[in-house]
């Protein structure tokens, strides 16, 4: 059964890889974090995709966060708690808790 995905299903998952990006960063695991930027990265070419010139516009945004995480000289000081906010609403969201 193939289920129509939204983008706030995506920004949802989304936030849920960046903030284990941030772990994988924080703690050293290099192979981790190349692994959660490659999903991230899949996850924005959904978003990016969509219909919705909004969620293409703050996809292509979120790129430039994500590729400023794995960065080995960001340029960017956007924190975790800054994203975990950020991505908070898309969660409830997706959940039903809203």
């Amino acid at each position: 059964m193939k289920t129509n995905r939204t983008p706030q299903f995506y920004m949802a998952n989304l936030g849920i890889e960046v903030a284990g990006m941030y772990e994988c960063k924080k703690n050293g695991n290099a192979s981790l974090l190349r692994e959660g930027y490659a999903r991230a990265r899949g996850i924005l070419d959904r978003i990016v995709s969509c219909d919705n010139s909004s969620a293409r516009a703050e996809g292509g945004l979120l790129g430039q966060v994500v590729d400023d995480i794995v960065s080995d000289h960001p340029k960017l000081s956007v924190s975790k708690e800054d994203l975990e906010d950020y991505f908070m609403p898309f969660m409830i969201k997706a959940t039903g808790q809203a």
